[in-house]
């Protein structure tokens, strides 16, 4: 499902064309699928997982996804959810800060969560331990 979610997302939206799901051996543990019922029919919504520091109270949640097509409100709604059960574990496990490298659709609802901008000139960058 996740997977998908990210194929969709990079045909729909040009600011996703670099958009990778994440190989299923690097997400964490600690994750959320946000979803609603309507009787006996259950309607994934929106996932998220939380990282964290070794060694630090930090985290960071990574891969937040939404269903494609679904309404925008029903994205934020799911997407505050994630993110507030995501601050409940974090506090639970020790965690002081949480981070999210996120695009700014996204951002624009965290803000509204006493989310705070970092610095916009930032680009995030990874590689590979193994080459």
């Amino acid at each position: 499902m996740i997977c998908q979610w990210f194929e969709e997302h990079k045909k729909r939206e040009a600011f996703n064309e670099t958009l990778v799901a994440p190989p299923l051996e690097l997400l964490p543990p600690i994750g959320i699928v946000v979803y609603r019922t309507d009787g006996w029919e259950k309607e994934d919504l929106a996932a998220a997982w939380l990282y964290q520091a070794l060694g630090a109270p930090v985290c960071f949640i990574e891969h937040v996804i939404t269903r494609p097509g679904q309404r925008t409100a029903t994205s934020a709604l799911a997407l505050i959810h994630a993110q507030k059960y995501l601050k409940g574990l974090a506090q639970t496990v020790g965690c002081k800060l949480m981070i999210a490298h996120t695009l700014l659709p996204i951002a624009r609802y965290l803000k509204r969560e006493n989310w705070h901008e970092g610095e916009r000139d930032m680009v995030s960058m990874y590689t590979s331990t193994l080459t």
